[in-house]
């Protein structure tokens, strides 16, 4: 904190009093001194030296001066009494501060020239120059005393070379005058009263001001006061107090505090101001210095200076660190403080192991305090760390000299050190942080030794770890090969090989541990599709998407540190899913059999080689593609199914085919019956035969046919003709030839061969010779009258039908057995002709006989009228005139008889 005191000074020199005064805002002079006249003599080195020098005396500053920013303007007259011009005059600006009777100071001022402006100056004899300049206290104390001097000299000599000098003694030059009286009026603020040892600063806007208003012991009635934050805008004025609560102006930086005095006139008596540095801001905390580990039970810290920001100009700077240690991460409570400038923590008989924080605040001067901060960590470890080891992951065998070591290793360890079999021990080496490292074994094949001893951070060393490894790098035997399989449909063969071998080396040999398999229908193919482990032996593809391909199995033998061999072709493997395809017929395709015993007709593709018929066995197929099958027993549909496979063992589809077996005899034909024709080409029907269900059989084959016998034998069984079912109709072909007795005998036969016993049909004799007879009307007479006559027939004896004309009844009917009948000649007079043919009873006719008659049905005209005779005789005679017989339709029986009466 800064005092800026306001003075107003009555400075009365007894020769030559001057008064000079001035009052007002910021970095006005507080007081102006005039001296003049004040010649003493000084010695340097108890050598009198030829200065002048001008001097305050005995000027002791009260405590109200106390503090910085302090000015004085100090105004004096140099004079040369001799009568020579003194050239290169040197105004010495030296503010010299000491206690009364001390050693001179020139430390903590200001001192700033404002007349001559020039450092140097001639004057002429009898001359005089005023010298004017401003001195700034920077620092003071209690019973301090001011020397202000000026060097008259040639430049010989520099002010700077002062040792000592007693101000208030020494002989004065002739006529110069010491001042004798001083008076001073003065006002006075201090803020926040100070700060011991650092009054500048302040971490609180809201301060306390300490006043100070004295006039050489005389008190003055009525003074006011009034305050400003910037010496322009004031508080209103209140009575003048000596303590005053006070708002500095917000943000870091110089706060300078005006407090005006004035009188009761409102005459401004003098202005006091005073200077703070408001700093709010945090110092920053101490940089992490980070983690140690240590077997140490004594260990000193140190850390980096904290900064204290400049916010506004100002930082009142790290003053303190507080100092927590201890195993909390967090902990906050200080158990001692050091100084900004003494960075150091000693930590003393750390016990037990574990973990310890050096936790820091950093304090500024105004107690501005940072978070606190974990600036070191040290773990405490006396315990000798662990650790293992392992090769390859503990692989007991490698094919490569290079390897990955995996270390395991306690969280404490940072170093190691590494030797191998045929190696020397390697330096310390940083422990890796993923704990693995490459690494190479040295030599060729054999069993290899790696030992590692692991170190911690506190120098511990762990017992030594080893692994081992088997080195093979020798690539093991060829897989023999197989050769070429037969075709095979089966999507999932399993291939098998014998094993191979793997050569012993240097005395080990990992022995083969897989077998690396390629699948496909490249012949040099080597694309790993699968590995199988050595003891298994056998690969199981799985085949998809084709129906016909040549696949590969190679196999390449891997032993167990992952050599490899070459590659071998261990089976060739035709691979065929295509079914074939085949028929069967049976009894070439006839729908019905009548014996069990049937004839295969097999029809099938080039690669089928054998055939399952009806799920039995697998058998070759027969060379001529024919072969006989008995039918499972009892009538009924029969089904024969057959499987046909090729090579692979594809199978077909089944092929399929049915016959019906009918071993039930048809019934013969029922139709019995004798006939008698003339028909020497008869053609014969008959009614359908039944073809009888056997045995519950749920099928008939049904008649399809009857087998013919024509002849003259009762018991003939030659076929003479077949005709079907459907055409049950005979014509005796050719015409018979001779009349006889014949017959027509017929066999059943059905669909499937089944044949009834001969059954004689028909018995047919044959008559073709014509029967005989004749006709005569009413017995021959020539005429008749009436169309009513007799018939009179005469036939032979085979006769049994006739056929009349020429009257009625006409047409065909049974000859009469009285061989006569009644007949109505047609028409009217005329010739009649009755017609006869006979038939016998297989209709041969005879010839047509015949009778004629004349048919007169008209009178003949009567005798004419002869008039009436008289006589008297008894007996008389008459003669009359013929009658006249007119024909009609050509006839006239003529008059032939007169009846007389």
């Amino acid at each position: 904190m800064r005092k800026f005191w306001g003075h107003i000074i009555l400075l009365t020199a007894l020769l030559v009093p001057a008064l000079a005064f001035e009052s007002g805002g910021a970095n006005k002079v507080f007081a102006t001194y005039n001296i003049s006249g004040d010649n003493a003599v000084y010695t340097k080195d108890s050598n009198k030296i030829n200065t002048a020098t001008l001097k305050i005396g005995a000027l002791a500053v009260s405590q109200g001066y106390l503090g910085q920013g302090g000015r004085v303007t100090v105004t004096y007259t140099v004079e040369n009494t001799g009568t020579l011009g003194t050239a290169n005059i040197t105004s010495g600006l030296n503010f010299f501060k000491s206690s009364l009777g001390g050693t001179l100071e020139n430390a903590k001022f200001t001192v700033t020239r404002l007349a001559p402006s020039t450092a140097t100056y001639a004057l002429t004899g009898g001359a005089s120059i005023q010298n004017v300049f401003l001195v700034e206290v920077k620092d003071a104390a209690p019973g301090d005393v001011y020397v202000v001097d000026g060097t008259l000299s040639n430049g010989t000599v520099a002010d700077g070379y002062w040792a000592e000098a007693n101000i208030l003694s020494g002989v004065r030059q002739p006529g110069a005058a010491g001042t004798s009286s001083l008076s001073i009026v003065r006002g006075a603020v201090t803020i926040n009263s100070g700060i011991a040892g650092l009054p500048e600063y302040t971490n609180a806007q809201n301060v306390g001001l300490t006043i100070d208003f004295l006039t050489g012991g005389t008190v003055l009635s009525g003074v006011q006061m009034d305050i400003s934050n910037d010496g322009i805008n004031y508080s209103s004025k209140v009575p003048l107090a000596s303590a005053y609560s006070w708002s500095l102006s917000s943000g870091d930086g110089k706060k300078t505090v005006y407090v005006r005095f004035s009188d009761a006139s409102g005459r401004v008596l003098a202005v006091a101001t005073d200077n703070i540095f408001l700093d709010v801001t945090n110092p920053s905390t101490v940089a992490a210095q980070g983690i140690t580990t240590g077997n140490v039970t004594n260990k000193t810290f140190t850390w980096p200076a904290a900064t204290d920001p400049t916010v506004g100009g100002v930082a009142s700077g790290v003053t303190t660190y507080n100092i927590y240690w201890g195993t909390l991460s967090g902990g906050t409570t200080a158990m001692t403080s050091v100084a900004a400038q003494n960075r150091t923590y000693t930590a003393t008989n750390i016990y037990p192991d574990g973990t310890y924080y050096l936790r820091i605040q950093t304090v500024d001067a105004v107690g501005n305090a940072s978070g606190w901060q974990t600036v070191h960590t040290y773990v405490l470890d006396s315990t000798a760390p662990v650790g293992s080891l392992a090769i390859n992951a503990g692989a007991e065998w490698t094919s490569q000299n290079n390897v990955t070591l995996t270390l395991d290793f306690s969280s404490d360890v940072t170093l190691m050190t590494i030797i191998t079999s045929g190696g020397s021990l390697s330096g310390q080496l940083a422990v890796p942080t993923n704990k693995t490292m490459a690494f190479a074994l040295l030599g060729s094949d054999g069993e290899k030794t790696v030992t590692i001893t692991y170190y911690d951070m506190a120098g511990n060393a762990s017992a030594p770890v080893v692994d081992t490894i088997k080195l093979d790098k020798t690539s093991p035997g060829t897989v023999p090969a197989g050769g070429v399989l037969p075709p095979s449909a089966n999507l999932t063969p399993v291939l098998g090989w014998s094993p191979a071998t793997d050569s012993v080396v240097g005395g080990v040999a990992s022995g083969v541990s897989t077998y690396n398999i390629y699948w496909g229908n490249a012949t040099n193919g080597t694309t790993v599709v699968a590995s199988v482990p050595a003891a298994v032996n056998v690969y199981n593809p799985s085949i998809t998407g084709v129906q016909e391909a040549t696949y590969n199995l190679r196999v390449q033998a891997v032993d167990t540190v992952g050599n490899v061999g070459n590659w071998q072709t261990v089976w060739v493997y035709p691979f065929d899913d295509n079914p074939p395809t085949g028929r069967v017929t049976i009894n070439a395709g006839a729908e019905w059999t009548s014996q069990n015993n049937v004839v295969l007709t097999l029809d099938f593709s080039a690669d089928v080689v054998s055939m399952s018929v009806n799920g039995g066995g697998i058998t070759a197929v027969p060379p001529g593609k024919t072969m006989d099958f008995t039918l499972a027993g009892g009538d009924g549909e029969k089904v024969v199914t057959i499987v046909y496979y090729d090579t692979a063992g594809n199978a077909s589809a089944p092929a399929v085919d049915t016959i019906k077996l009918d071993t039930t005899l048809p019934d013969t034909v029922s139709d019995r019956d004798t006939i008698t024709s003339n028909m020497k080409e008869p053609e014969f029907t008959w009614s359908a035969a039944n073809d009888p269900l056997a045995g519950g059989s749920p099928v008939a084959s049904g008649v399809t046919a009857y087998n013919i016998y024509w002849g003259s034998d009762v018991n003939g069984g030659t076929v003479v003709a077949s005709v079907s079912s459907q055409n049950r109709i005979y014509k005796v072909a050719p015409p018979i030839s001779t009349d006889g007795t014949y017959y027509l005998r017929l066999r059943t036969v059905d669909a499937a061969g089944n044949m009834s016993a001969w059954q004689t049909v028909y018995t047919y004799i044959l008559d073709s010779t014509a029967p005989t007879g004749g006709v005569t009307i009413n017995a021959g007479a020539e005429w008749t009258s009436q169309n009513n006559v007799v018939l009179t027939l005469d036939f032979s004896v085979d006769a049994v039908s006739m056929n009349v004309s020429g009257g009625s009844p006409s047409g065909l009917m049974a000859v009469p057995p009285s061989k006569t009948m009644p007949f109505t000649l047609a028409g009217d007079d005329g010739l009649k002709t009755v017609r006869v043919v006979y038939y016998d009873a297989v209709g041969n006719a005879s010839s047509p006989v015949e009778d004629d008659i004349k048919l007169d049905k008209t009178p003949p005209g009567t005798v004419a009228d002869h008039g009436i005779i008289t006589s008297n005789a008894t007996g008389y005679t008459f003669v009359w005139s013929e009658a006249i017989d007119s024909p009609t339709n050509g006839v006239a029986s003529g008059v032939t008889t007169y009846n007389i009466y």
